[in-house]
């Protein structure tokens, strides 16, 4: 009945509010919550340099045709990288059962001027985990998903073979934190009315939780991208950065996919942000085989024109 299907539909809305944001959501409740063995093949072939590194800042490269080298540090946890034909590529050896991310920064920080451009290809995806590419401020934590990252401002692409969503960083401004509680007290008010949930637990178990989601200085939202590819073995990323009007777009397989936007439909602009390439990568061990995605970056590419 139509008072039946309202009913599932705000308990849906309702659990994507109460939750953290799952990268394994469907895009109705990801939109609601927004409105988060290949390796050991690779090894036979490449030589492996292993995580341990020195912590350095990013330099600014100011030449034709952007480059960078990857940035590894000591927080790196598993993180194997290599050189074959030109290219770098980057891989987690992943911890057991559950896996982890290694986020890699370029160590170059992209020119104040221009366009730059790189691409990178997924050599091996084995897994069904959400993995990130854009830029990010050289401060990011190498330890967490770009998307959950505290320590640093980031614009990029996540997804998995299904779904893609297109991520870009919110100033939380004053005020913001009482519009979005009185939102969802609303949504809550309408759910006790309907007898969904009882008032005092909706409170306990829901309310007090997010009384301070939208304080602090920002946060990273994902907003869908459903005509956009699927990251699979094979997908090449284009990564196109113009600071001279300040704009980020990305391509797809070789097709220009737009310029990104923020949450108000606005491009993005990083004119005279310090930023550097940065992706995050998976592994996992199942415990019967290595589950290591493998990313391939070439640099030093013209940028192609944009439509």
């Amino acid at each position: 009945s139509s008072r039946s299907r309202r009913l599932s539909l705000l308990g849906k809305a309702m659990v994507a509010l109460t939750r953290p944001w799952s990268p394994r959501a469907s895009k109705r409740s990801a939109l609601l919550a927004v409105a988060a063995f290949g390796a050991a093949a690779w090894c036979s072939t490449v030589s492996f340099v292993g995580s341990k590194g020195t912590t350095s800042s990013p330099r600014v490269l100011r030449q034709a045709g952007y480059t960078f080298g990857i940035n590894k540090v000591d927080e790196h946890n598993g993180l194997l990288t290599a050189e074959k034909d030109k290219a770098y590529r980057i891989s987690t050896d992943g911890s057991y059962h559950k896996g982890h991310w290694n986020t890699v920064l370029g160590d170059q920080e992209i020119p104040q001027s221009g366009r730059s451009y790189w691409e990178v290809k997924f050599v091996k995806k084995p897994t069904d985990a959400f993995e990130f590419i854009g830029v990010a401020e050289p401060s990011a934590d190498v330890t967490m998903p770009l998307h959950k990252n505290r320590k640093g401002k980031g614009w990029f692409w996540g997804g998995d073979a299904n779904e893609a969503f297109v991520y870009t960083f919110m100033e939380l401004k004053p005020g913001m934190n009482d519009r979005k509680m009185a939102e969802h007290q609303r949504i809550a008010d309408v759910a006790v009315d309907l007898k969904l949930f009882e008032k005092k637990r909706l409170d306990e178990q829901w309310y007090r939780n997010i009384k301070d989601l939208w304080t602090g200085p920002g946060t990273h939202i994902g907003q869908l991208a459903d005509q956009w590819p699927g990251f699979e073995k094979g997908t090449v990323v284009g990564i196109d950065v113009d600071m001279n009007d300040g704009s980020l777009a990305f391509w797809g397989n070789g097709k220009f996919l737009g310029v990104v936007k923020d949450n108000e439909g606005k491009p993005v602009n990083l004119k005279g942000k310090k930023v550097v390439p940065a992706m995050s990568v998976f592994g996992r061990d199942s415990g019967n085989f290595k589950q290591n995605t493998v990313m391939e970056i070439r640099t030093g590419l013209d940028a192609p024109a944009r439509p």
